[in-house]
């Protein structure tokens, strides 16, 4: 199977205005389209979208001052990375078909593997809140400071004291400390306020964040790199800390470097008959690990559970086998020990309201039946 595309995507190149294209109409040759997909809260408010109405509006050009912020500075990003498509869902999938809803969705997993960065409105809780903010000086409850080398103390931005916010901020720019401190290369560096951000709560972001070889974050206080090799940030510029250490609200399991597990396996067993067991095991447990990880993240629709995960089940299919309602049928004696965190528990009345069992989403016996952790 061929590489797989979004069925349409956003040229950017248009001055002042972006157009929607068909995919399959680009001359690609031996070349795929680089391009960025966006990532990002919906919100309360009213998405701009593509629908019946708007179809042939956006075909013929959309004027870029009539987007919301999160759209339109995430075009522009896009534009300074010398990109010349991004994709963004409400503006690319037929939101009033759900024919065409049906066809794209299947093809999520491959616009976030396939895309040349991921573009996350980390901070937005929907379009209005943009990708660029004005820098505030804020403390960062997720770092520590680094200690003072010699007899100069460290000053505050703002006062003349021994204590100081951080990151450093001047002039709405967020100051480098790699050099000369220990501190760009400590664990601290992992930025744990992005795995709480509203936007990272989401089921299907959690599929966009794993799958994207390279993620944009843009977050309130400076904006930080993701990738398969590991982490860095404005503020550490040159540090990178390995994406094997993992951001602790993951359950100390990077989920991001499963589909890299998910990788070799396959490399190192193509050809032949019999896969090694220690191999399967690891993988069930890392599994185990994403499900964890997954199982807590929140749906608009409950009948998404199992959807918005779709992407990550097919990646893994080809190692584990058949996929049945949330579980691994060949490992299904194992596959059943699952539990509700933080003791949930069953009255004579049914489930506590806030975790309810969904037996239309799948049957009880799976996790995905269940509205929570």
């Amino acid at each position: 199977m061929g590489v797989q595309l979004p069925g349409r995507m956003l040229d950017v190149t248009i001055v002042d205005s972006i157009r929607l294209i068909q995919t399959e109409l680009l001359e690609m040759g031996s070349m795929l389209p680089q391009y960025a997909a966006l990532s990002h809260c919906w919100g309360r408010t009213n998405e701009p979208q593509l629908n019946t109405k708007t179809k042939a509006e956006l075909r013929r050009g959309q004027p870029l001052a009539s987007l919301p912020p999160t759209f339109r500075q995430a075009i522009e990003l896009t534009r300074g990375l010398g990109l010349d498509y991004i994709w963004i869902d409400s503006l690319c999938i037929v939101q009033d078909s759900q024919e065409d809803w049906l066809e794209e969705s299947v093809k999520m997993g491959g616009v976030y593997t396939n895309s040349a960065i991921c573009i996350s409105a980390t901070d937005a809780v929907d379009h209005n809140g943009g990708c660029f903010y004005i820098r505030e000086y804020l403390q960062d409850a997720a770092d520590e400071p680094p200690q003072p080398k010699g007899d100069a103390p460290f000053r505050a931005a703002r006062g003349n004291t021994d204590t100081f916010s951080w990151p450093f901020t001047y002039n709405n720019l967020v100051i480098s400390v790699d050099v000369g401190s220990d501190h760009g290369t400590s664990a601290n560096l992992l930025p744990s306020g992005i795995d709480r951000a509203a936007l990272n709560t989401r089921a299907w972001v959690f599929q966009e964040r794993m799958l994207a070889p390279r993620t944009i974050h843009c977050t309130k206080r400076q904006v930080m790199w993701e990738c398969f090799e590991g982490w860095s940030r404005e503020s550490h510029p040159i540090s990178i800390v390995a994406a094997t250490s993992g951001p602790e609200s993951w359950g100390g399991f990077n989920a991001k470097m499963y589909c890299r597990e998910v990788d070799r396996i396959r490399a190192s067993n193509r050809g032949k008959l019999q896969r090694p067991a220690s191999d399967t095991v690891r993988l069930l447990q890392q599994w185990s690990s994403v499900i964890e990880a997954y199982a807590g993240k929140n749906v608009t629709y409950i009948s998404d559970k199992l959807i918005a995960c779709s992407a990550i089940t097919k990646l893994t299919v080809p190692v584990l086998g058949k996929f049945v309602a949330g579980l691994w049928e060949e490992h299904l004696a194992s596959q059943l020990l699952w539990y509700r965190k933080r003791g949930t528990e069953y009255h004579a009345f049914g489930w506590t309201t806030d975790d309810q069992m969904q037996p239309r989403q799948a049957p009880t016996w799976s996790w995905a039946s269940l509205d929570g952790e």
